[in-house]
């Protein structure tokens, strides 16, 4: 039967979803709708504060990364700010999930000194859904964005 029906058809099955992936589609938006609203808060004509915060893996280059991320930023009219952080995964001496670097970056966001926080991926980012979670509401609650950009530049801002 399913297959008499045709591809243009706008109706189209439930398909089954793991809970995870349901969790970070609703985070993805709930990120979406904070960049938005806190570009929204920004008055006309100004411009946009961001830091880059790089996840380096080992044997990345997070200096280019961060490079990359800075002309991105350059080239979407926005200035990047002359501080920019960096974890490394490789690093034995923390333990896992700490994040030193980001936590630097936010402390920033105390200060006003930045409006958005743009990073490579949410892969970056915390890995537990409630402290990424968490940490999407709390830059919200002062108007700061998390934007991914991809360093290749083959995709703009998401």
């Amino acid at each position: 039967m399913l297959d008499e029906i045709d591809l243009d058809w706008t109706y189209h099955p439930p398909t089954r979803r793991s809970g995870r992936a349901g969790v970070e589609d609703r985070l993805e938006a709930l990120r979406q709708d904070l960049f938005k609203a806190a570009l929204a808060s920004i008055r006309p004509r100004r411009i946009i504060r961001v830091s880059t915060y790089v996840l380096a893996g080992p044997g990345s280059d997070a200096e280019a990364t961060h490079h990359q991320l800075r002309q991105f930023a350059t080239s979407s009219k926005w200035r990047p700010t002359s501080r920019f952080f960096t974890d490394h995964t490789d690093v034995s001496l923390l333990p896992a999930g700490t994040r030193p670097g980001f936590d630097q970056v936010c402390d920033h966001v105390g200060f006003r000194l930045l409006d958005g926080i743009l990073t490579t991926s949410r892969q970056a980012l915390p890995a537990t859904t409630t402290v990424y979670e968490d940490y999407l509401r709390w830059l919200g609650r002062r108007q700061i964005f998390v934007a991914y950009a991809q360093p290749t530049f083959t995709e703009g801002v998401l």
